[in-house]
């Protein structure tokens, strides 16, 4: 005779040694809504961006792209980008959240390779600062 248990919210989930760790791993090519830090193999450079869409795709841009700081460096240098080890250093839930954060990094990192890092503002913050929050915008009367 088998008895059983009533439990709450109990969740049955597969279980398999070699098949597990796979089932659960989504790789950061395939992510969206990120902010990434690529590095130079050859030297300390390094860029900061972002990217709403899966982040393989807009890698890829970086690599093919003369207008990419990336492979910019690449051909003025001879440098080689490390693009097989993205690190991930943040992520967001929306398009404004995302904009701010790349900004906060590029300012706190200050990435060699980023182009807008000079024109950074007092002026850009609080832009970026009125649009994710419209209610602090002046009205004219």
């Amino acid at each position: 005779m088998l008895r059983t248990r009533r439990q709450k919210q109990l969740r049955v989930i597969f279980h398999s040694k070699t098949t597990s760790k796979r089932i659960n791993i989504i790789y950061n090519e395939d992510k969206s809504l990120v902010v990434y830090n690529i590095k130079c193999k050859n030297c300390e450079a390094n860029y900061i961006g972002k990217c709403k869409r899966i982040l393989s795709y807009r890698i890829s841009e970086h690599k093919k792209s003369s207008e990419s700081s990336c492979c910019q460096h690449e051909s003025n240098t001879g440098h080689t980008m490390d693009y097989d080890n993205i690190e991930i250093i943040d992520k967001a839930d929306n398009d404004m959240k995302l904009r701010i954060k790349e900004f906060l990094h590029i300012l706190k990192r200050k990435p060699s390779l980023n182009k807008q890092l000079n024109s950074q503002s007092n002026y850009e913050i609080k832009t970026l600062i009125i649009q994710a929050y419209p209610q602090h915008r002046k009205t004219s009367v």
